[in-house]
């Protein structure tokens, strides 16, 4: 990648290039909620980095944002005119139900982290083709590492996100 040069943060490795490219074009796709989940260390807070400057980025780390995120959603998510990625999403349960409400932006969220399976299961049910799953899996074995499971028929280009 050209780019991973010019960013400050480290250089994707090749198996993952795939994933900031669906990444990428799920979040052109208005009102759509992915999830970026994976294991911790498997390269999530990295990869959101990597989404570049159309995509607005906060992580729920921060006090303000947490606090935002779990208690006042709808605030949180008008501060933003444009995509944005919120990292460690698990620690704002009030987003998800929030999201899983069928409720949100206009512009799509990206959403990283491990949140627990039944806000999974209420997201996709409730926002069914606006909803996409994704997980980075941790492998030593770079060729097995990236893997995706998603619940939506989102298009990206001429290939499904289940390809």
């Amino acid at each position: 990648m050209a780019d991973a040069a010019k960013s400050p943060w480290p250089a994707l490795p090749e198996h993952h290039a795939a994933l900031l490219t669906r990444l990428k074009a799920t979040a052109k796709k208005p009102g759509t909620v992915t999830l970026l989940k994976g294991m911790p260390g498997s390269g999530k807070t990295t990869l959101v980095k990597q989404l570049g400057e159309d995509i607005r980025q906060a992580s729920c780390r921060s006090i303000r944002i947490r606090s935002l995120a779990q208690y006042d959603p709808i605030t949180l998510l008008s501060l933003y005119d444009a995509p944005v990625a919120l990292d460690d999403c698990q620690l704002a349960p009030g987003l998800l139900e929030y999201l899983a409400s069928g409720n949100g932006p206009e512009h799509s969220v990206i959403l990283s982290g491990t949140p627990n399976r039944h806000l999974i299961n209420r997201l996709a049910e409730r926002l069914g083709e606006r909803f996409c799953e994704m997980e980075l899996a941790l492998c030593p074995n770079p060729a097995l590492s990236s893997v995706l499971i998603q619940k939506s028929g989102i298009q990206t280009g001429a290939a499904s996100l289940s390809d």
